[in-house]
């Protein structure tokens, strides 16, 4: 339900929204060739976590920003990769568009 709520929310925002239920599934919309210019991901996932996640497409796009959804402050080893933030839960979707225009540098886009 907060997926599809997120989804509403951003694209009402004029964003376009791809969504996954898991881990696997980010990975597997992210490997099927469509560029995207910023990937949303929980900490907490069923299978892989957001961090392993976020390693595996920062193998394959190493510029494209992930911002990692989590409820407590993540250990400063997790985000020691280039082009990840965080956004903490709880948040309200005011929050989330704006972590969003931060991490895409304002643009929107």
């Amino acid at each position: 339900m907060l997926l599809e709520l997120g989804r509403e929310i951003l694209e009402s925002d004029g964003f376009e929204v791809e969504v996954a239920d898991d881990g696997a599934g980010a990975l597997a919309l992210f490997k099927a060739g469509r560029p995207f210019d910023l990937v949303i991901l929980d900490f907490h996932m069923p299978g892989l976590n957001g961090v392993e996640v976020a390693e595996q497409i920062h193998a394959l796009a190493p510029v494209c920003p992930v911002l990692l959804v989590t409820g407590s402050e993540p250990r400063r080893d997790a985000l020691d990769q280039p082009h990840l933030g965080y956004l903490l839960k709880p948040y309200t979707f005011a929050t989330l568009k704006q972590a969003v225009r931060d991490i895409l540098g304002g643009t929107g886009r």
